[in-house]
């Protein structure tokens, strides 16, 4: 919220966070002239977070384990949770998944949008199905942890609301592989989308779906840096790939609510090459 003191951002260190971090600092919310680090041992032990959010008045919660092959993964608790002490908390900002939105199964007749109000219909007793892949297994714990925390502000009722965002993943791999969804986001978009999401009191309650309007490929790109980067040529592979037009995300609500305004596929693509390059050229003269 905007008169939070001091914001607290898991997964500080990590892509996302990083630049939710540098996002804040731009904006000047460091005005006590320090960032602090702190190690949490274990977070799936609530006690481990208690001097962490002492004095904290928001959370930007960025942090996922992923270490837990479903087999071992705890089973859902019918004991409630106690109610949550008081706290200076006003605000969580939870960063979730499109995984927990997007439901492969579903047909276009002919074309259709996803939007925050989906999920996908995953059970719990498939995600933590010995034999499930591990896709079922990520996109169920994507899904059950989110829908823990909205559970968790249902049943509390707590002094703080909370704002959860659900962006596409975007995998790369050299072998150019067909995007599984045409969704995707740039991670600058991304972190202005949390911060504004923390930052703006009317829209405690809310779940977004960050995601350009722009359909994503691996060939599209690759095409648009062998024209960008011509010295690149020999090392870009280009493969023909048709984009799936047949399915659609919903992010306008990120720039209407939120007022991100998202960067050109293009544009995201040019800078990644350039900041690679510029490493490149960093550690040859090292």
């Amino acid at each position: 919220m905007a008169d939070a003191k001091l914001i607290l951002v898991t997964g500080a260190t990590g892509f996302i966070g990083a630049h939710i971090v540098d996002n804040l600092l731009d904006r000047g919310l460091s005005h006590k002239g320090r960032l602090e680090f702190v190690t949490v041992a274990d977070f799936e032990k609530a006690a481990d977070f208690s001097e962490a959010v002492k004095g904290v008045g928001a959370i930007i919660h960025t942090a996922s384990n992923s270490s837990s092959p479903p087999s071992t993964a705890p089973a859902p608790s019918s004991k409630p949770p106690p109610p949550p002490p008081p706290t200076p908390i006003r605000r969580i900002v939870l960063t979730s998944s499109f995984a927990s939105v997007i439901d492969l199964n579903r047909t276009a007749p002919p074309f259709f949008r996803f939007t925050g109000a989906d999920w996908n219909p995953i059970t719990y007793e498939e995600a933590v199905d010995p034999a499930t892949t591990s896709v079922i297994a990520y996109r169920g714990s994507k899904k059950f942890a989110e829908r823990a925390a909205w559970d968790f502000i249902r049943d509390n009722k707590p002094s703080f609301d909370l704002v959860t965002l659900c962006p596409p993943c975007v995998i790369t791999a050299p072998e150019l592989p067909l995007a599984r969804v045409p969704f995707w986001v740039d991670v600058r978009d991304l972190a202005q989308a949390h911060v504004e999401a923390l930052l703006r009191p009317e829209v405690g309650g809310r779940r977004y779906v960050p995601a350009s309007p722009e359909h994503f490929s691996y060939g599209a790109v690759a095409e648009f840096l062998v024209e960008e980067f011509p010295e690149l040529k020999d090392k870009i592979k280009l493969v023909t790939q048709a984009v799936d037009d047949s399915r659609g995300i919903d992010g306008e609500p990120v720039t209407t609510e939120l007022g991100v305004q998202y960067r050109p596929l293009k544009e995201s693509a040019r800078d990644l090459v350039a900041q690679m390059l510029a490493l490149e050229a960093k550690n040859a003269a090292n």
